[in-house]
């Protein structure tokens, strides 16, 4: 008899704590549904990038084409929340340039560096 008594406990407990666990899971996911409706693009790769959803690579292409060509661009990243000036970001692009692998660079290069005349 006690062990049933014991038993029914521990189920209950362990539901309650399922319950529990479910709805902190969904405010967690609330929560970071309405910090990513804040990002804009740059952000929302950046914080992908830190995740390490996406390597250095792709941060750098996606970035370029955020700026530059945002068809290209995937469209988990594309934001409705405007990026204020893009000036650091291109900075920083150029900046790495030589360190990303050979198939960035030859994809972001016609967009970070112009051929002389103008074209």
């Amino acid at each position: 008899m006690a062990w049933k008594i014991v038993k029914h406990l521990f189920l209950s407990l362990l539901a309650v704590f399922f319950v529990s666990a479910c709805h902190v899971n969904n405010d967690i996911k609330e929560e970071t549904k309405a910090q990513t409706a804040s990002l804009n693009t740059i952000q929302l790769i950046s914080r992908s990038l830190s995740k390490r959803e996406i390597n250095r690579n792709e941060a750098a292409l996606y970035k370029t084409y955020a700026i530059f060509d945002r068809e290209k661009l995937p469209e988990k990243y594309k934001s409705p929340v405007p990026q204020k000036d893009a000036t650091l970001v291109i900075r920083q692009l150029k900046r790495d340039f030589d360190s990303l692998d050979e198939d960035t660079r030859e994809k972001i290069r016609p967009y970070l560096f112009r051929k002389k005349g103008g074209k």
